[in-house]
């Protein structure tokens, strides 16, 4: 499955609509945004949304995901940053 459809599923299991902030970036404006240099943004694998959902809520529904269960998810104030990365990778940006 890839990210389109992750999120899809995600969306399905929030039983709400989701805004995503941040999709696909150029190089240039991940650097802009102060984006890291392998920021999966830069190769289509990641997205930052948001949604009517706390955080917490967001991310224990994103873990049952397989891509985002076996990929990157992030907390932040704003939302979740999820990606579909090979490895799991976990961090809190609150």
């Amino acid at each position: 499955m890839c990210l389109v459809e992750s999120l899809q599923e995600l969306r399905e299991l929030l039983n709400t609509p989701i805004d995503i902030s941040s999709g696909y970036r150029c190089k240039k404006h991940n650097v802009d945004v102060g984006g890291s240099v392998s920021s999966t943004h830069t190769f289509g694998m990641a997205a930052d949304i948001k949604a009517d959902k706390s955080i917490f809520t967001m991310k224990r529904l994103a873990q049952k995901v397989p891509e985002f269960k076996t990929g990157g998810i992030g907390l932040y104030r704003w939302g979740l940053h999820l990606d579909v990365r090979k490895g799991v990778a976990r961090w809190y940006g609150i």
